[in-house]
């Protein structure tokens, strides 16, 4: 199954990007991709905006090596561009980034 191909992909998530081949690299962005397609699809629609929840969400798939860089390498444009100038879940997002990773992202 689809679940049990991914599995040994997701568990390389700890050691980052260089953990990966290049396809499961491919295969993990997909899957961060599609994370954050539905994370952001119910901020905006309000179902999630402001709770617990979303923030969760997002302290999850951030809280490894992988899911950091894909944040700064991908996710943190994503959410730009999709909060239509509501900057309140990018700054959000990246205090939580600033959790993990110990660092502070420049514009």
């Amino acid at each position: 199954t689809l679940q049990s191909e991914f599995a040994p992909i997701y568990q390389k998530r700890f050691q980052g990007k260089d953990g990966f081949s290049e396809e499961e690299w491919d295969k993990y962005k997909t899957w961060s991709i599609i994370c954050y397609g539905i994370f952001l699809t119910e901020w905006r629609l309000g179902r999630l905006s402001g709770t617990k929840y979303t923030f969760n969400n997002f302290r999850t798939v951030m809280s490894n090596k992988a899911g950091l860089e894909f944040y700064r390498e991908i996710g943190r444009d994503r959410i730009q561009i999709a909060n239509f100038g509501d900057m309140s879940l990018l700054e959000t997002t990246d205090e939580i980034y600033e959790e993990f990773s110990g660092e502070k992202l420049k514009d």
